[in-house]
């Protein structure tokens, strides 16, 4: 379990739960955003500017944290098929948006594909997924699950295992809510996540925590 939580930025945070050899930049939906490539515009389309604002932060922290890597000046256009990022060869990633009315957040963190076979990441201000939706996306088990635990905790472990889905699909590229799974871990902020609706089942490590009413999730699978 992290310790001193309340003392951590949220970059300090990110870093916390991400496992070795996973770089990460993190920071708000700002206004001055440096330029989208003509392949990257090309691949968004025509879209509103809060969409643009979001895209293109996304596209400076996955640079920023490609950076650490020593790969510079990356072209990260959109997959028109899936919406996902197209990464370099040989590297895995993701990036996640959030908002709230006073608030916003934005983080990307990639990796080698030799060390990570899947990687995926979430960020979700927890106040707004209202109890009335949890049967939208949480199993009977998950239900059961939850209704197990303090009232006063429940609203949270909802928001972490929305959290953690939504990274799951990320990581994957397939599946939705209902098909993918939470598994507590004996780490108060480790799960497992496995989707047994494919042909092979996938089952990824994850870990998740809550700062500042913002939920941080990362899921991933190693290579070997």
């Amino acid at each position: 379990m992290i310790s001193d939580i309340k003392n951590l930025t949220i970059a300090d945070t990110w870093e916390k739960i991400l496992p070795e050899e996973i770089f990460v930049s993190v920071g708000c939906l700002g206004s001055d955003l440096p330029p989208l490539s003509a392949i990257e515009q090309t691949s968004l389309g025509a879209v509103n500017s809060i969409r643009m604002r979001e895209f293109s932060a996304g596209r400076m922290h996955a640079r920023h944290a490609l950076e650490q890597m020593g790969i510079y000046n990356a072209v990260i256009p959109k997959n028109k098929l899936t919406g996902a990022p197209i990464w370099p060869k040989r590297v895995v990633g993701s990036i996640t948006h959030a908002n709230s009315i006073n608030n916003s957040h934005v983080a990307a963190v990639v990796a080698s594909s030799e060390k990570f076979k899947m990687l995926g990441i979430d960020a979700e201000f927890c106040d707004q997924i209202h109890p009335s939706v949890w049967s939208q996306f949480l199993s009977t088990q998950e239900l059961r699950w939850i209704s197990s635990v303090p009232m006063s905790d429940r609203s949270e472990l909802a928001c972490k295992a929305w959290t953690l889905k939504e990274a799951a699909i990320k990581a994957a590229g397939k599946g939705d809510m209902m098909t993918w799974q939470v598994f507590k871990e004996s780490s108060s902020d480790s799960f497992e996540i496995r989707n047994t609706t494919l042909i092979d089942e996938i089952k990824l490590k994850g870990r998740v925590i809550l700062l500042q009413k913002l939920t941080l999730a990362i899921v991933y699978c190693d290579a070997n």
